[in-house]
């Protein structure tokens, strides 16, 4: 009995062992009552929690008052209401939408309509808490590029404060590993990291979509500014190709050639620039590189040979291949570099008909200021040619698919000018069905090469590059993975033993300690030992906050939301940070008696019990979906029940949590209804 029962004379605790000694007198005050204890199968109104309770908020009342400054100090009477529904918002408070300055219900994540990838540029940097399925934020613009022909995409994505441990990233539901030519890579931001190479740029990539036709001239536009670099993008969408038939063969796809002039010019002047095409050329020798085709005609005799004595002429062309071909005539989207004349190496007799193998008599270089290197020499019986590149006005592009073709080029500019960027088709107009070649300028793109992130804090982004086919929709704002935060956590001694954690209390000290707050707190401002004793309770109790907060919330909130589905309220005692728990076998802070205090009253808050709570919640098991739970009163089921209020528990994304707070917050409705208040200095 002693054990369950405490004593109070006249405001003064009596211990059990002075029971038999201590003999009231008249007019004093004798206060008997049971202390705060589990129910253990007994019917809980048999516990009588007044005094503690009044205790306990009073306490917490005092102490959070202290929390905000030296003003507490002048509230020598303060008025303390405790018990009943305030005990809800006070200890384990779930705090209603309205409260809240933005909600977790204006988030993008937890938005109805379904999560997507969005550039907030001005947003908050997102801070996970615990495990959740993520929609990262745009870093930077996604842009577009071409080589070889194919279009890759870009893209930067931000997770949030680091360090984050970044799951399977999935495009919609399919793993991005599954997808053709795709390269990604996340970085944590830590110094002496890697840069982000795989999004070198802040991009700015303009639509144009403008079909260039001889017939029309120079297209212009005006280039993005502060840019290193412009490009532009062509495309030919119904293929680049020459449909031709053959008796013999039947139809068949040959190569055609469209050329077009690039040009670009400072804003306000007149002079314009020609884009150069450079093309480079590796060294290479008539030996490992045969030089023709040779062009028949006048250089061979009447049975095919070539006659010596004839010249022809070296061409470094467009395609990036040297060609030769007869005469010394200029030949379009190439530079001549050089020339020779043949004569008769020996007679090959060793078939039925003998002929002359033919070499090459003398060798000229060609001086020419569209080109460096590419210097023709005779050795031996080959002619060498040097490396180097060549730079020819026009563009060319040349391919024989009737699919899409996409091409691209692109040039150095000052960053500090604003430029304009014109295009004209040299080609004409093709007339003939059977050739396709409509020419459209798609993009005009500028780039300026610095690192696409700005920020002074450590942050968690994957950048990737992924080429664009048939499996990829025109628009990829699904991109997620289910992601960890990495934490400092309770090893049993110390908390600098980091893991992957959703346990409240080492989130609730990470709000405290992490990058996410500006004003960040420090171990001297925790009360360790309180939070480690949380922790350990949190883990035996199985309770766990998972949320990805993207939008606005003070850190007050967010230590509110994390502590309740620990079962608890943030609160400060002794210039330290730790958490009021509501959980049973509590020490007493203090006593509130008449001794100490006056103008008692009680309130008692009259209303109709719900039938069932319908409890909205992220769903982990599905996906981190919405979804719903229905948990009813004690002697309600589907069947009876038609009595029902809405309540949320952010960050419990586990169904049978979700069941287990419902539970206790119905019982509380029932076994709290009352307000006490009184006055104490």
């Amino acid at each position: 009995m002693s054990d369950a029962v405490c004593v109070d004379l006249n405001g003064y605790p009596v211990p059990a062992s002075s029971w038999a000694l201590v003999a009231p007198k008249a007019d004093d005050h004798l206060l008997i009552y049971t202390k705060l204890h589990g129910g253990e199968g007994k019917n809980p109104l048999h516990v009588l929690m007044t005094i503690v309770v009044i205790a306990a908020a009073a306490y917490t009342g005092g102490l959070a008052a202290t929390a905000y400054g030296p003003m507490a100090g002048a509230f020598a009477a303060a008025a303390v209401s405790t018990a009943g529904m305030f005990l809800v918002n006070a200890i384990a408070p779930v705090r209603p939408a309205d409260a809240r300055n933005t909600s977790y219900s204006d988030s993008p994540t937890y938005s109805i309509s379904g999560a997507r990838n969005v550039a907030d540029p001005w947003g908050p940097i997102p801070q996970l808490l615990g495990r959740h399925k993520v929609y990262p934020r745009l870093g930077a613009k996604t842009f577009t590029e071409i080589e070889g022909g194919d279009e890759y995409l870009r893209l930067l994505l931000v997770w949030g404060y680091s360090p984050i441990r970044v799951g399977t990233i999935k495009i919609g539901d399919t793993p991005l590993s599954s997808f053709e030519g795709v390269e990604v890579r996340t970085y944590l931001g830590y110094d002496g990291e890697d840069t982000i190479d795989l999004f070198p740029s802040q991009v700015e990539q303009t639509p144009v979509g403008a079909l260039v036709e001889y017939s029309s001239g120079w297209i212009t536009r005006t280039a993005p500014e502060n840019v290193d670099e412009l490009s532009v993008d062509i495309y030919f969408n119904r293929g680049l190709v020459r449909i031709g038939n053959s008796s013999r063969s039947g139809a068949f796809r040959a190569e055609t050639t469209v050329t077009a002039q690039i040009r670009y010019r400072e804003v306000g002047t007149s002079a314009w620039t020609y884009t150069d095409g450079t093309v480079a050329f590796a060294e290479q020798s008539s030996a490992t590189y045969a030089l023709g085709p040779m062009v028949p005609g006048s250089y061979y005799d009447e049975l095919g040979y070539l006659v010596p004595g004839e010249t022809f002429s070296i061409y470094a062309c467009h395609d990036g291949v040297i060609r030769a071909y007869g005469g010394r005539t200029e030949r379009p989207l190439s530079v001549r570099i050089g020339e020779y004349t043949t004569r008769t190496l020996y007679v090959d007799t060793s078939t039925d008909i003998a002929w002359p193998v033919m070499g090459y008599d003398t060798v000229t270089n060609i001086i020419d200021t569209d080109r460096t290197g590419l210097v023709c020499s005779l050795v031996g019986d080959q002619v060498n040619i040097t490396a180097g590149t060549i730079t020819i006005e026009e563009s060319a592009w040349t391919a024989k698919s009737p699919e899409v073709q996409r091409f691209s080029q692109r040039w150095k500019v000052d960053r500090t000018k604003a430029y304009e960027v014109a295009i004209s088709r040299v080609t004409e107009d093709s007339v003939d069905d059977m050739i396709f070649d409509e020419m459209t300028w798609q993009y005009l793109r500028g780039t300026l090469n610095d690192n696409p992130i700005n920020f002074e804090k450590h942050l968690t982004v994957t950048a990737f590059r992924i080429k664009a086919t048939e499996q990829l929709s025109n628009v990829i704002d699904n991109v997620n993975a289910v992601c960890d935060s990495f934490v400092p956590v309770w090893d049993g001694s110390t908390w600098s033993t980091w893991g992957y954690s959703s346990n409240p209390a080492a989130l609730f000290r990470h709000v405290l300690t992490g990058n996410a707050n500006a004003l960040k707190r420090t171990a001297s401002q925790i009360n360790d030992d309180q939070l480690a004793d949380w922790f350990d309770e949190c883990e035996d109790r199985g309770y766990s906050f998972n949320m990805y907060r993207d939008f606005r919330a003070s850190i007050w909130d967010t230590l509110m939301d994390v502590a309740v589905a620990g079962r608890a309220a943030p609160s400060i005692i002794d210039g330290l940070w730790m958490v009021i728990n509501d959980y049973d076998g509590r020490p007493i802070s203090q006593h509130f008696t008449p001794r100490n205090s006056w103008g008692f009253s009680s309130e008692k808050m009259l209303f109709d019990m719900p039938h069932a709570l319908r409890v909205k919640f992220v769903n982990a098991d599905a996906d981190y979906e919405w979804d719903e739970r229905i948990v009813y009163s004690d002697g309600y089921t589907e069947a009876n029940a038609t009595l029902f209020e809405s309540i949320e528990f952010p960050g419990v994304t586990d169904p049978d949590l979700i069941y287990r707070f419902a539970r206790y917050h119905l019982a509380q409705m029932i076994l709290r209804p009352e307000t006490y208040s009184f006055y104490c200095d």
